[in-house]
């Protein structure tokens, strides 16, 4: 459990999920925790699995595109980054569109 109270952020943003075991319990934690309509960024990396990955993220990325989606994510914009030290990475940006 993320220790904020429900609806405290405007946004979240992460770049080790394939270091997260349950990512279901995570994006559940992560809407809890963000506003209405809030934003959570996620970078995600196309390397290969290191010694403490639980997901390969290469392998995993549409498994985890269908997951954010089921949890009441709306797709805002995915880029995938070129210029940088780990070219072919994933930058998503995603609204939570819960409605409490």
């Amino acid at each position: 459990m993320i220790k904020f109270p429900y609806s405290t952020f405007d946004f979240l943003y992460i770049n080790v999920m394939d270091h997260i075991s349950d990512w279901a319990a995570f994006l559940d934690e992560t809407k809890r925790v963000l506003k209405p309509n809030g934003i959570f960024f996620n970078d995600l990396d196309q390397n290969k699995m290191d010694d403490f990955a639980v997901h390969d993220n290469v392998k995993e990325r549409k498994k985890l595109e269908q997951l954010v989606a089921s949890k009441g994510f709306e797709e805002v914009s995915r880029k995938v980054i070129t210029d940088e030290k780990d070219p072919g990475k994933y930058f998503y940006v995603n609204r939570s569109n819960k409605g409490r």
